[in-house]
């Protein structure tokens, strides 16, 4: 079978433009998904950004992988926006058998190519959906995602929470592919970072970035330091903390923003971690850093939301401490009542996180959900 990968490059480095592979989840999807029809014989042409800002996009999906190349816009809004004719209408010269595409809003005019070029040869349109239009950054989408829910032959999600939501909002009946995450390297080491904010830091601040740094000045001004003794690090991918919003942390001492561009470092981080928080209230998955963060062992600190209650939902402990909210006191309370109990002391804890973010791996997921899947629909499909 011939599938084409339309991915949605969501990380970019905030002062070049350039797009950060190795740094987004769809693009690694994509890679891996690439990788293992390959492998087992099918033909993959995948949809990846051309420019000079992406030098490190060169052979990202490997040699056997037909590239179609695009100029894609690196803003995430006008990227959302962004669909070009012309190279679709190359897409629908390769005739491909399946459609997977990770963009919110293209399924419609993706189906409309096809059925005015190729009306004879129609491709199986999957839509890989990873963000609900929920929040006040997303409102503005609401109705156009809807429409691309409908438009898709199929829609799939990375959780179950994400499928119920719309299930009852579209159509569809979503499948459910809880591709998160590459396995990682097993490293055992210090954990001297005592406490790591692992998601993204930007302008819409969705992860509540700034209310954390004002629970950090709080925790500095009670000495929970303990004059150096303790550590803070930001992951900061795609650099917004480092060059937007670098005032907020004037006057903390003991607060890193991390050199971690490559993957191997990352992992090194995510090893060193006793406690990563995260705290994402408007969506139904959770993020993809956190479990990358509970699979090398670091104790989640969690905001309370329906994602991350399902994502603790298999590791019942007393040691964890869930924050009722993203205020900057609630942080302050949940920092210093998880220290007390230091649950990265203790195996049983640390064992039942890892083996639940284990759940969400590339390789254990695609065998467990896409394959049984992809067999179910679509007639003659082998692995």
């Amino acid at each position: 079978m011939k599938f084409l990968l339309n991915p949605f490059y969501s990380q970019q480095n905030k002062q070049t433009g350039q797009f950060l592979m190795e740094k987004c989840c769809v693009a690694r999807i994509n890679k891996f998904f690439a990788e293992k029809l390959t492998e087992h014989g099918h033909v993959v042409d995948v949809i990846a950004p051309v420019s000079a800002l992406v030098a490190d996009t060169k052979n990202y999906f490997g040699s056997s992988v037909y590239p179609v190349n695009a100029l894609i816009p690196d803003n995430n809004v006008f990227q959302r926006l962004w669909f070009e004719p012309m190279l679709w209408e190359r897409c629908v010269q390769r005739q491909p058998d399946v459609v997977i595409t990770h963009h919110e809003l293209q399924t419609v005019a993706i189906r409309k190519m096809f059925q005015m070029l190729s009306p004879e040869k129609m491709p199986v349109i999957i839509h890989f959906n990873h963000l609900l239009p929920e929040g006040d950054e997303n409102v503005w989408f609401r109705g156009r995602i809807i429409e691309s829910w409908n438009a898709a032959d199929h829609v799939v999600v990375l959780s179950n929470l994400l499928a119920k939501y719309i299930q009852l909002n579209s159509h569809a009946r979503p499948h459910v592919w809880q591709t998160v995450m590459p396995e990682s390297t097993t490293l055992e080491m210090e954990r001297d970072v005592d406490l790591l904010f692992v998601q993204r830091c930007s302008a819409s601040n969705y992860t509540h970035h700034r209310e954390f740094v004002q629970a950090l000045h709080k925790l500095q001004e009670m000495n929970w330091f303990n004059n150096g003794a303790r550590k803070v690090v930001f992951t900061d991918p795609t650099g917004y903390l480092r060059n937007q919003d670098s005032k907020l942390l004037e006057g903390l001492k003991w607060v890193e923003i991390a050199d971690a561009d490559k993957r191997e470092d990352y992992e090194m981080l995510l090893a060193r971690s006793k406690m990563s928080i995260a705290m994402m209230e408007h969506d139904r998955h959770g993020g993809v850093a956190i479990r990358e963060a509970m699979l090398a062992g670091s104790i989640p600190l969690l905001v309370k939301t329906p994602a991350y209650t399902d994502l603790l939902k298999n590791i019942p402990d007393e040691d964890f401490v869930v924050l009722p909210n993203t205020n900057w006191e609630t942080i302050v309370n949940g920092v210093l009542m998880t220290t007390a109990r230091s649950p990265w002391d203790k195996p049983h804890v640390v064992r039942a996180v890892k083996a639940e973010a284990q759940l969400h791996t590339f390789e254990t997921a695609f065998y467990r959900d896409v394959v049984p899947c992809l067999r179910e629909i679509l007639p003659g499909f082998t692995i």
